[in-house]
């Protein structure tokens, strides 16, 4: 089946006074890097991905960029459907956040209708995106995306078999002890 490999983009530097959005900090730039060298990794022993897309966000371009440069690939697509906005906050309203998930999970039926039979999508985004994507499997209201651990620069996957939808991992980041 499809699977999406869902990633958190890296730490990013302090928010900026101009109100633009911050690029990844260095610990940033070097958890993309670790995030490259595990979907590298899991590609040698499975499949490389067949397609990336990147919400237009500064820090997800650049995380989604190092992917990228591993295979050799393009640039990332920008996806304004993976711009999570303010839900970043955790203080986004409840019909935000069902927004996110619904623009997010639309993206995702979109793409698995696309995509051939056993394909692999990565998906860079921020935390919400992801906690919406998941909460989506899960069947749980957007606004209960909070309930679980999910941190920067890690990796999720949901996988599509037949009829089932599967969360196949969750807040994966043992890809980031060899960074500390």
């Amino acid at each position: 089946g499809v699977k999406f490999v869902l990633v958190c983009h890296g730490q990013t530097q302090p928010a900026q006074a101009n109100g633009e959005d911050p690029g990844l900090s260095a610990l940033g730039l070097s958890q993309a890097r670790a995030i490259a060298r595990e979907i590298a990794a899991v590609a040698e022993l499975q499949r490389s991905p067949d397609a990336l897309f990147s919400s237009p966000r500064p820090a997800s371009v650049e995380t989604a960029s190092q992917i990228a440069a591993v295979f050799r690939a393009g640039e990332p697509e920008a996806a304004g459907e993976l711009d999570g906005g303010a839900a970043d906050a955790g203080a986004a309203s409840g019909q935000h956040l069902k927004s996110v998930q619904e623009r997010a999970w639309a993206m995702i039926e979109s793409l698995k209708e696309r995509s051939e039979q056993d394909a692999t999508v990565v998906l860079v985004s921020n935390v919400a995106v992801v906690r919406a994507l998941v909460s989506g499997v899960l069947n749980m209201p957007a606004v209960d995306m909070w309930r679980f651990a999910l941190q920067e620069a890690s990796i999720s996957t949901i996988e599509f078999r037949g009829q089932r939808t599967l969360i196949g991992s969750l807040n994966e980041i043992c890809h980031l002890a060899s960074d500390k």
